[in-house]
């Protein structure tokens, strides 16, 4: 019981300690769009939050970092196979979240639709994670990571405009997002 109350300390410790690390907001973040009128491409964002603690820096403490697999596996590293808006090595978080939903299908052409429409998507907005997701027997493009809804309704607005054919199967889902720390 002790190490469970231990490892869920640690977690809050230092999810206290990545909230004040920054000032900036998660929507702020890199990969985010937000309200300007121009989609932003992502900024660097290979900062890790544990490895910038542990550091040792001239005239400052040094601050050591024990912490089980557990508490570990809940900062995730991005695989090369995810989207190119972070570093391979850049870390991140997941939280509950906005997508904007671009296809939904469950015929025979369904999966090469997906991966058409995800490509669409990609090429006139490279800043925007896709993804294509394949929940029996639905295949479902999602594009995005958005902290509010009206940040995800203004990419929605967009992506109506630039493709007309989208149309009615495009919308708002909420969804589990990546937040760079």
């Amino acid at each position: 019981m002790n190490g469970i109350l231990r490892a869920l300390f640690i977690a809050a410790a230092a999810s206290l300690l990545a909230a004040t690390y920054t000032a900036k907001s998660a929507a702020q973040q890199p990969g985010f769009v937000t309200s300007s009128p121009v989609i932003k491409p992502a900024e660097h964002a290979s900062r890790n939050i544990l490895l910038d603690l542990s550091s040792v820096k001239a005239g400052q403490g040094v601050i050591r970092i024990h912490q089980s697999d557990a508490i570990r596996s809940l900062v995730k590293v991005r695989k090369s196979s995810d989207s190119g808006l972070l570093d391979a090595g850049a870390l991140y978080t997941t939280m509950p979240g906005y997508k904007v939903q671009v296809y939904s299908g469950n015929d025979r052409e369904s999966r090469g639709i997906a991966n058409s429409r995800s490509a669409q998507v990609k090429k006139l907005y490279p800043d925007l994670e896709s993804v294509i997701l394949y929940s029996a027997p639905f295949w479902k493009v999602q594009v995005g990571n958005f902290v509010t809804r009206e940040e995800a309704q203004e990419v929605l607005d967009r992506i109506k405009k630039s493709f007309p054919a989208f149309g009615k199967q495009s919308f708002i889902v909420r969804s589990t997002i990546k937040v760079p720390i």
